[in-house]
């Protein structure tokens, strides 16, 4: 009797990327987005940690809020995020012409005014929490501090 079960079976260092029976198997995460205000889980996705799966929960959790950003959006420290973030409420700036000869400046993503987001990384020790560490990532200082003054 075989089993085809979903992700278990096999550990990470033993699957290979070509096999396609092996892209669900080995390490799986639960993306959770939370708003934490009232511990309400608004998204949650199982999968690798890569960038498609944490771009399908900020999407996924965007389209539940109305596509409206967090005034405080935290995550750990994986780079990923931020240009998932940014794709997803930057907003499309396109620089008016100077009327210079060269090439005209490309369109960029701005982050939101109002909005912050930070990243947070906890040290442990003997499995306390021992330092935490707050990295601004987009966004100012000020919108930064009245994210935190408003967050409980």
């Amino acid at each position: 009797m075989t089993r085809s079960g979903p992700s278990w079976g096999k550990k990470e260092k033993n699957c290979d990327a070509q096999v396609p029976e092996d892209e669900r198997k080995g390490d799986q995460w639960d993306h959770t987005a939370i708003d934490v205000e009232i511990r309400l889980v608004v998204s949650l996705i199982i999968g690798k940690r890569d960038h498609d799966t944490l771009a399908e929960v900020v999407a996924d959790f965007a389209e539940r809020t109305g596509n409206v950003p967090p005034r405080l959006t935290t995550t750990d420290d994986c780079a990923t995020y931020s240009d998932i973030l940014l794709e997803q409420y930057g907003q499309t700036i396109v620089p008016s012409k100077t009327g210079k000869r060269g090439r005209p400046r490309k369109p960029y993503r701005q982050w939101p005014a109002g909005a912050a987001y930070a990243t947070v990384n906890k040290t442990f020790r003997e499995g306390r929490v021992t330092a935490v560490a707050r990295t601004l990532v987009h966004g100012t200082e000020d919108d930064l501090a009245r994210g935190l003054t408003a967050s409980s």
